[in-house]
């Protein structure tokens, strides 16, 4: 019996009556050995002196033997062979192209998306919005029902919303950029104009205004994100009604002296935000 290292090695045998190297394959359950048994002495005994050698093993692993995880045998990078080569590297170099036209195109939209913020910025402080705005504002500390405010200044206002409204709902103005820098604005207007859509609605259909309330909604919901917790309800609108109104009519008056007109004295004039009485809401 010859051990190689195993509990169980598989036995071999050799007919007495030969001579010289016999050989004798026999498979274990998870392997298979190759042996090569060189016999010293007499024909007719076994030698105890056995000259065992592993070839080779059926399994998950190679002894004996080198493993190469790449062949670069044959391997050429210039002339006939060098194709694979010259594939990889175009593959690499369309994908680099690729990944830069995606980041062209990416900064292209930011930069649209900047610029049609801050149009829209400057629409908002524009003079013909300060003055209807400015309608709004003088009605309303007149103590107009909010549903009742002037139809035109209200439809102009809530028409400049709906308008971004739209833009943002199909995607070509991004809500974060747009609550950045006006979403407060815009649930400010909501909250004042949503009586008078309420009431446009009961004649224009139940659509009207439906962009307008749903970019108030974005904005809310960004705000929650952030942690901003005010709420646009009718005391926070008579609290901040005078402090707007002098704002609106301070930039009203700058964008009349830079155009050279000479303002007329207002029919309304605005008080002081810290000493003027609170309208009702």
């Amino acid at each position: 019996r010859a051990r190689i290292g195993t509990t169980n090695p598989p036995r071999v045998a050799v007919d007495p009556g030969s001579s010289g190297q016999h050989q004798r394959r026999r498979p274990g359950p998870s392997m298979c050995y190759s042996y090569t048994l060189a016999a010293r002495g007499s024909r007719r005994a076994l030698s105890a002196d056995l000259a065992v050698r592993i070839v080779s093993r059926c399994g998950s692993t190679i002894e004996g033997a080198d493993m190469k995880f790449i062949n670069t045998d044959g391997m050429s990078f210039v002339g006939p062979g060098s194709e694979w080569f010259w594939t990889a590297v175009s593959g690499l170099v369309l994908v680099v192209t690729f990944v830069a036209i995606w980041r062209q195109l990416a900064l292209q939209r930011s930069a649209a998306g900047y610029a049609q913020v801050t149009d829209l910025s400057r629409q908002d402080v524009a003079e013909p919005m300060l003055r209807v705005k400015l309608d709004i504002y003088h009605a309303l500390q007149d103590g107009t029902d909010p549903a009742e405010v002037p139809f035109g200044a209200a439809s102009y206002v809530v028409d400049f919303w709906e308008d971004i409204g739209v833009l943002v709902r199909r995607g070509h103005l991004d809500r974060r950029l747009l609550h950045e820098t006006m979403g407060n604005v815009c649930r400010r207007w909501w909250a004042t104009l949503h009586p008078f859509v309420e009431r446009a609605r009961a004649e224009v259909g139940p659509r009207g205004g439906e962009h307008f309330e749903w970019l108030a909604g974005q904005m809310a919901d960004l705000d929650r994100k952030v942690g901003d917790t005010t709420t646009y309800d009718a005391e926070y609108l008579a609290r901040t009604l005078d402090y707007h109104m002098r704002n609106h009519s301070d930039r009203l008056r700058t964008a009349e002296e830079l155009r050279g007109f000479v303002p007329r004295p207002s029919s309304h004039p605005v008080t002081n935000a810290h000493t003027a009485a609170r309208p009702d809401a």
